[in-house]
């Protein structure tokens, strides 16, 4: 096995992606001065392409960190309900916030949380099916799921669900 192998497998396992991207902007950057060109333009010249070099990495750290982002919003989100169905059963792993989310896309409602911290959304979710007929009190029973059981009072404002912790 060649030592190399097992870098980029260190690597890759503790930055992901972030070490392909790192070794691209490295070997980009390495005597990239030392180019030619580089001798053949004014000082000015050469300030402004290093600016213009550097806001690219910038922006492209920039896109990367949202693309991150994006993925971990939508990594908690559950499955809207199939058409038709009455009944909701929540994936292993669920979470609280993932539940209610995935429970309010199956109604085309929204949902704001107030109140609650981000280990309590992120509280598992026990696998058991939840009746949809009611989104007001399917949201109740997903709360009733969490261990610890999470108390919460839901106001529906015409398809607008605010979802308050109570003590």
């Amino acid at each position: 096995m060649n030592p190399k192998d097992g870098f980029w497998k260190a690597a890759l396992g503790v930055a992901g992606i972030g070490a392909i991207g790192a070794f691209v902007f490295l070997s980009l950057y390495k005597d990239w001065l030392k180019l030619q060109i580089f001798s053949q333009l004014t000082p000015e010249q050469t300030f402004w392409i290093m600016g213009l070099f550097l806001l690219l990495v910038f922006a492209a750290l920039v896109v990367m960190v949202l693309v991150w982002w994006s993925q971990k919003i939508h990594e908690n989100r559950q499955p809207p309900l199939a058409q038709g169905s009455t009944n909701f059963h929540p994936p292993e792993k669920a979470t609280f916030k993932g539940v209610i989310e995935g429970l309010a896309g199956s109604g085309k409602a929204a949902v704001t949380f107030v109140g609650f911290d981000a280990k309590e959304l992120k509280l598992p979710v026990k696998s058991q099916s939840i009746d949809t007929s009611s989104l007001k009190s399917a949201f109740i029973v997903a709360g009733k799921l969490t261990d610890p059981q999470l108390n919460f009072s839901v106001e529906d404002r015409d398809g607008f669900y605010l979802i308050t912790k109570t003590p």
